[in-house]
C-alpha cells in the first residue's frame, strides 16, 4: 500500500493506484494510524512523506512533511497526537 500511496495526490480517484490504496487505508479507520506513523521515519523519505500526507487527509490535520532533518520529530508529534486522541 505504501508504494502505491507514495505517488501522492489523486486519492479521490479509486481507478488510480494511489486512490485505491487510499480507499483501503481509509476503510481501516484508526487502525491504520499507527502503521502509517511508523513509516514516517523510513529511510525512504518518500514513504514518510506519503504517510504524513495520508494522515493529514484522514485526520484533517495539516502537519508538515518529514525531511531528513525533522522526520524523527514529525514521527514523535504524530505518536503523541495518537496517544492523546
Amino acid at each position: 500500500l505504501m508504494r502505491e500511496l507514495r505517488v501522492g495526490g489523486n486519492f479521490d480517484d479509486e481507478s488510480r493506484p494511489e486512490g485505491g490504496a487510499f480507499a483501503k487505508v481509509k476503510r481501516m479507520g484508526r487502525d491504520a494510524y499507527a502503521p502509517l506513523i511508523r513509516c514516517i521515519d523510513d529511510e525512504d523519505i518518500s514513504l514518510g512523506k506519503a504517510a504524513v500526507i495520508v494522515l493529514n487527509q484522514l485526520t484533517g490535520r495539516q502537519e508538515p512533511l518529514p525531511n531528513g532533518a525533522n522526520k524523527a520529530q514529525v514521527k514523535t508529534e504524530w505518536e503523541t497526537w495518537l496517544k492523546n486522541n
